[in-house]
């Protein structure tokens, strides 16, 4: 199906990216054409690369309103762990599950781009974005750590174990990956969820040194 550009340039840019969307989710990235783009779209090469300067830098603007509102999603609940954690006391599991919902639900509504993303995990655009995922949940456990210690450790032996962390990080990703690459309906993804959570919660609690994780 082929659409007519419009002379509007935000317009024209619009059509483009939804023509890409559409030629992206039915053959992959390495796969897809820019020709059949261009025809899906109504506009010609040139114009197209006014827009993007090749099929990287289309593909990547496809996918960004996936990879920013996640990691938004990711970063608001961070900061509001971070506002509701007191000194050497975790908050609750509650906030994890209406955080990891939120993602869940933008999955559910946003399947479509969703999956191209998980479909093309060896392009660099998403390469960085998990890079990025992990980074930011590193980050955050040792500010959490450092926020309930009340003092940046003295030295390795009281400091976190960062391999830990990292691997924790890790355990947190495989699981939402798990749950939408097994084409669950919502409830029994929110049910499982919710087992999930309270999985990791008590590994954490279990595996990171008390001082940081008891009253």
């Amino acid at each position: 199906m082929t659409r007519r550009a419009g002379s509007d340039p935000e317009e024209t840019k619009k059509q483009i990216l939804e023509a890409a969307t559409e030629e992206f989710s039915d053959h992959g990235f390495k796969n897809a054409s820019l020709r059949h783009i261009c025809a899906r779209a109504g506009v010609t090469t040139g114009a197209l690369y006014t827009y993007f300067q090749d099929k990287d830098a289309l593909f990547t603007s496809v996918i960004s309103p996936v990879t920013d509102t996640i990691l938004q999603l990711l970063r608001s609940h961070y900061e509001a762990e971070l506002a509701a954690t007191s000194e050497n006391t975790l908050s609750g599991e509650d906030e994890d599950m209406q955080a990891t919902l939120q993602i869940l639900h933008f999955y559910y509504t946003h399947k479509t781009l969703c999956q191209m993303l998980l479909q093309n995990q060896e392009h660099p655009a998403v390469t960085a974005f998990f890079d990025e995922l992990i980074r930011c949940m590193d980050r955050h456990t040792l500010r959490l750590f450092q926020q309930m210690s009340g003092n940046v450790p003295e030295n390795e032996e009281s400091a976190p174990d960062t391999g830990a962390v990292h691997w924790f990080s890790h355990i947190q990703v495989d699981a939402i990956l798990y749950l939408i690459s097994h084409d669950l309906d919502p409830r029994q993804a929110e049910q499982l969820l919710e087992k999930m959570i309270r999985f990791m919660r008590a590994g954490f609690l279990s595996v990171f040194p008390s001082e940081y994780t008891e009253p």
